[in-house]
């Protein structure tokens, strides 16, 4: 007959190693002594290491490997790109479009749009995971870094090319770089008249 037995020891420390020894008396004598060791877990670590990647198409990736886990097994990460707010540099979440356990991936039209950063600004990041225990420490900033592509270039000012005879349309060529995801705006200056 065997019976489940449970003590709680209590004022131990958060990433110390104990030993434990266990042993059973009775009347007939004791057991061998069972001895155990056991490392109570803590925040994860930093990740040791940290990149940003330029992965074409106007898309950037943040790439880290894991920390150590603390003796606990990760559940989330964080991850967070630097911005300048009015001249100082803070941070925000990333905006991932795409997010694994070691990887983001994020849109370089929305970083512009959104967290206004500028044709070749460097993408900066930091992360941090998360255990069972708590959140972990940031890592360091990232290194190395890609940069902010720049946005497309006019390569030839406008040229009207052909008018109706009545003045109601007007058709206007241009060439610009390719570049992905490129929207084409075309303003009017109908201050403008033809001679």
């Amino acid at each position: 007959m065997t019976q489940d037995t449970q003590v709680t020891v209590d004022g131990l420390v958060r990433g110390n190693f104990y030993r434990f020894k266990v042993d059973a008396r009775n009347k007939c004598g004791e057991t061998n002594q069972e001895t155990f060791e056991t490392q109570l877990a803590v925040v994860p670590g930093k990740s040791p290491q940290i990149g940003t990647k330029d992965e074409g198409n106007c898309k950037v990736s943040i790439n880290w490997d894991l920390p150590d886990n603390g003796g606990s097994d990760i559940t989330e990460v964080q991850v967070q790109i630097q911005v300048d707010d009015e001249g100082v540099a803070v941070w925000r979440d990333a905006p991932c479009e795409r997010k694994e356990m070691t990887r983001c991936v994020m849109s370089m039209n929305r970083l512009a749009r959104e967290y206004v950063l500028s044709a070749g600004e460097e993408i900066k990041a930091r992360v941090r995971a998360k255990n069972s225990i708590d959140w972990g420490l940031w890592s360091e900033i990232s290194t190395p870094n890609t940069k902010m592509a720049a946005p497309p270039k006019v390569m030839d000012v406008p040229v009207a090319s052909e008018k109706s005879a009545d003045l109601r349309f007007v058709v206007i060529n241009w060439y610009t770089h390719r570049y992905p995801e490129t929207n084409i705006y075309l303003k009017i200056d109908d201050s403008l008249q033809w001679e």
